[in-house]
């Protein structure tokens, strides 16, 4: 009798461990099964694509067509038009948009650029120009210069309006940033006239040709001389306004206005004709 029960207990653990196994097994199947499906979907999908892709390479309706540039001014349409046309030539899934993007960027007169593409055949190029700011002499070349310091381009003749750094010593290309730090103060010193609400005048030139001081000279031909203790400049632009009023109530000859001595005295030339400009310095 004991040997029965336990042969009949022997019996159902080998039935259960056969049965797991089996559905162990049949499991395993089934995620073989799953992840070969799996791999064939994937397989089929990037073949799939493959297909649509080399299939819309080969299609002309594909191609670019259509250039739209949005934002120039000074550049030359002809001439980016006909760049763009190579640079975007053939099909748009085949144009490496970022090469394209930093060839526009390398030219002197641009400050950003960015291109979309868009279906069937249509590109869409936004440019930032570099804004002129102010004409710097170069070895003997006036050149247009952004507030930032990169030259622009060679300036036209005959440019009207605006301003000109002299005296300046440097080299430098168009597309380069100028780094010297005199440059800053020359546009500091012509941004001092803003300030102007009398006579609402400009200035027309700065001279950096001496290096101990900066000689903006006004569109009326007054100048005004600053010296490098800069945190003064714009409390004595008003001092220079006021003395020229005064030389105006006198019917004096105002020439200019020096601040550039040491410690900042002022110098103001209001002596008659000053034919001979002669400076009469007052501690202010």
């Amino acid at each position: 009798m004991f040997v029965k029960s336990a042969q009949l207990r022997f019996n159902r653990t080998a039935l259960r461990s056969t049965a797991a196994a089996k559905a162990k097994n049949r499991m395993r199947l089934k995620a073989a099964l799953f992840l070969l499906l799996a791999v064939l979907a994937s397989a089929a999908v990037v073949w799939a694509y493959g297909a649509v892709k080399k299939a819309a390479m080969r299609n002309t309706f594909f191609t670019v067509k259509t250039i739209t540039i949005i934002g120039t001014k000074r550049l030359d349409d002809r001439r980016l038009r006909g760049l763009l046309t190579v640079a975007l030539s053939g099909n748009i899934f085949t144009r490496d948009i970022e090469k394209v993007t930093l060839l526009l960027e390398k030219l002197p007169a641009v400050e950003s650029a960015s291109i979309r593409l868009k279906l069937p055949d249509l590109a869409e190029v936004n440019i930032v120009e570099r804004k002129p700011a102010v004409s710097l002499i170069v070895k003997g070349k006036t050149y247009l210069m952004d507030s930032r310091r990169y030259l622009i381009e060679e300036a036209p003749r005959g440019l009207p309006g605006g301003w000109v750094i002299t005296g300046w010593n440097g080299v430098g290309a168009p597309g380069e940033r100028i780094l010297d730090g005199r440059l800053d103060d020359a546009l500091a010193a012509a941004a001092l006239f803003a300030l102007d609400s009398y006579w609402h005048e400009k200035a027309v030139s700065v001279d950096l040709g001496d290096t101990a001081k900066i000689t903006a000279i006004s569109s009326s031909g007054v100048f005004l001389r600053l010296g490098p203790d800069k945190t003064k400049w714009r409390e004595k632009f008003f001092e220079y306004m006021s003395a020229r009023r005064i030389a105006a109530d006198m019917g004096a000859r105002f020439e200019g206005y020096d601040l550039s001595f040491e410690n900042q005295v002022v110098g103001v030339n209001m002596g008659g004709s000053l034919a001979k400009n002669q400076t009469n310095k007052i501690k202010g």
